[in-house]
């Protein structure tokens, strides 16, 4: 159904509730990521048929590898990232048990939104299909042998790039599931929805209620009231400092 002024409310309700549904989604980002990197598997290796990129002094000191060491490395990366992207997903999901039985299951959503989480598996599968799809470029017997160098030496870059996504990955997954970080996430996409439904501000003073200043009265003569400015919770004190000031102010 749709209006004058485009589509009607219940057809851009449904698009927002299948957007939601793709963003809280774990195969999204990995799906685009893996497509990439076809892409970039066959234009590199357009690269490596067409142009001698080896005669550049640039290039030169990455292409030192034959037929067998390249097939030898492109199968250890692709063996090897297809491990990591299964360690990587048994991980995520003993996260997921946990947050589910200490915060409860609707907790699980706010995990497998994390765009950390679907970039980091995503990096490991594309890897993996990186490499399989260069593998199968290699030609090792007949008349003429064709190795992709600049295709391997991407895979190469690729694989070392995915080590410090690896511990990337261990470090987040470790944080995300603390208490105080899921309540700061909790938090902060209540105030994302406070603004976007709520976008004017809310004046204080409301009829029948006594706009009176607490700090007035003679029970808060020794009261000082600090307003941060920011939003969030406390977490750190320093209680020396504090001291010092009031030892120093003789409060």
């Amino acid at each position: 159904m749709l209006t004058r002024g485009g589509y009607s409310k219940p057809m851009k309700t449904k698009l927002l509730n299948f957007w939601e549904v793709l963003r809280t989604s774990f195969w999204l980002i990995p799906a685009l990521m893996v497509c990439s990197a076809v892409v970039l598997s066959f234009m590199f290796i357009y690269i490596d048929r067409n142009f001698n990129l080896k005669t550049h002094y640039l290039f030169g000191f990455f292409y030192e590898v034959g037929p067998e060491g390249a097939r030898m490395v492109l199968s250890t990366i692709a063996t090897s990232m297809i491990t990591v992207a299964g360690v990587v997903f048994s991980i995520t999901i003993v996260a997921l048990t946990l947050a589910s039985s200490q915060f409860g299951p609707r907790m699980l959503r706010n995990f497998m939104k994390d765009k950390g989480n679907q970039v980091v598996l995503g990096m490991f599968i594309s890897t993996f299909i990186y490499c399989l799809l260069v593998l199968r470029a290699v030609h090792t017997s007949g008349e003429q042998i064709f190795v992709p160098n600049l295709s391997v030496t991407s895979a190469l870059i690729a694989a070392l790039f995915n080590v410090g996504v690896l511990i990337y990955f261990i470090h987040h997954i470790s944080t995300s599931i603390q208490a105080d970080h899921v309540v700061a996430s909790v938090y902060q996409e209540l105030t994302e929805h406070i603004d976007l439904f709520f976008p004017d501000p809310i004046d204080d003073t409301y009829q029948g209620v006594s706009n009176k200043d607490p700090l007035s009265s003679t029970q808060n003569l020794n009261r000082f009231e600090i307003r941060s400015q920011l939003g969030g919770y406390l977490q750190a004190v320093d209680e020396v400092s504090l001291f010092e000031l009031a030892e120093t102010n003789d409060m």
